[in-house]
């Protein structure tokens, strides 16, 4: 009960500093408006008032208007927009054969080592609970394939050791 009671003593001072703040500061604004109210009309009137630089905006115009600036903002990320969705192909290809065969080869690696216990017949605390971190960066099948191989061995007698 009292950490709600010190929440909401906090709350409440911090809600005071938000409507006061403003007036502190020789804000002209009432003390009802709220300050992310405050903020947009401030952001706005910036935004309005900055000038365009001289080689986009029309012969005789101080800024574009709403239509003639969304037609700047296309035709600037349109080729962008185009190189990055080809770029983006050719290196979602390319890493998905890498990343197949990186799978692959830790795969292979993580079924040899368990092979060398299995053959040893013993596995200590130690290298078990290296060999699941190592099946556990697996992929999921990878994962299922090897866990199971484990367990397999485990139940069969032909490794010892704790799971």
């Amino acid at each position: 009960m009292r950490a709600l009671l010190v929440l909401g003593a906090m709350l409440l001072s911090s809600l005071v500093t938000l409507w006061v703040a403003p007036l502190l500061r020789g804000s002209a604004s009432s003390a009802n408006a709220s300050l992310p109210a405050q903020h947009a009309a401030s952001t706005s009137t910036e935004v309005a008032s900055a000038t365009p630089p001289a080689s986009i905006a029309p012969a005789g115009q101080s800024c574009l208007s709403e239509a003639e600036l969304r037609r700047v903002v296309r035709e600037e990320l349109a080729p962008l927009i185009a190189g990055l969705a080809g770029a983006d192909g050719a290196k979602s290809q390319a890493a998905t054969a890498r990343s197949a065969a990186d799978d692959k080869r830790q795969l292979d690696l993580v079924s040899q080592q368990l092979d060398r216990y299995i053959r040893d017949g013993v596995i200590s605390d130690a290298d078990m609970a290296s060999l699941q971190i190592e099946i556990g960066k697996l992929d999921k099948a990878g994962q299922r394939e090897m866990l199971s191989k484990l367990v397999g061995a485990i139940n069969s007698g032909t490794l010892h050791g704790r799971l």
